[in-house]
């Protein structure tokens, strides 16, 4: 019963989140394509966009796999579960969508708080090499290790058993996923936060001394 529901709510959330991120990348678009000037950090904000609709996108895959009758003893059937049942690619998404938003954030830090170092340093090819970046980072972080520690045994298939099997690995890979994709974001987000909060105080102190 829980099972059958949790299939239904991701089942959902892949059709309408994939509804939802469609419709807002092709509004992206369309005003990037407008603009009389080509900003860069439309380009990371279209990259967010695009991460979140592949994300819901094999979501909606998995589950639909996932309700139909594939043999899974067979390659084919192997390899949608390395890349799909088992929401590998889904959660590589869902990896490179949170570096991207972390290039997105400290991208926005510099043009507010360091416009004139901003303007200098963060070209077009520092954009396009943070969005490659965030999809890079997002793959390698997760896919490699979803295939190493998945396999099928009679056509059961036995997600991350070998995570979940081996301490060493669960403990390891474990702390370096919780450290890197939630630690680490959040440090960055507070810092960029508390230090964009005192510019502003000096600006006013500024501006109310003047």
């Amino acid at each position: 019963m829980c099972s059958t529901l949790h299939q239904h709510c991701n089942d959902c959330h892949g059709i309408v989140g994939s509804a939802a991120n469609a419709i807002v990348l092709y509004a992206l678009i369309v005003q990037y394509l407008e603009e009389s000037k080509k900003r860069g950090v439309y380009l990371l904000i279209v990259n967010q966009n695009l991460l979140d609709l592949c994300c819901c996108v094999f979501l909606f895959i998995c589950v639909s796999i996932k309700v139909s009758n594939i043999n899974l003893r067979s390659e084919l059937g192997y390899i949608l579960y390395t890349l799909f049942i088992n929401e590998n690619l889904a959660i590589c998404c869902l990896s490179a969508s949170i570096l991207n938003l972390l290039c997105l954030t400290v991208e926005r830090y510099l043009k507010v708080v360091h416009p004139f170092w901003s303007k200098k340093y963060l070209k077009r090819w520092v954009i396009y090499a943070l969005i490659i970046f965030s999809w890079i980072g997002g793959i390698t972080s997760f896919l490699p290790f979803g295939i190493a520690t998945t396999y099928v045994v009679d056509g059961t298939c036995m997600a991350y058993q070998l995570y979940f099997d081996t301490p060493s690995i669960k403990s390891g890979y474990g702390t370096y996923n919780f450290v890197s994709f939630f630690i680490i974001p959040m440090i960055i987000f507070c810092l960029l936060l508390c230090s964009h909060s005192g510019s502003d105080e000096k600006t006013d102190a500024c501006d109310g001394g003047a």
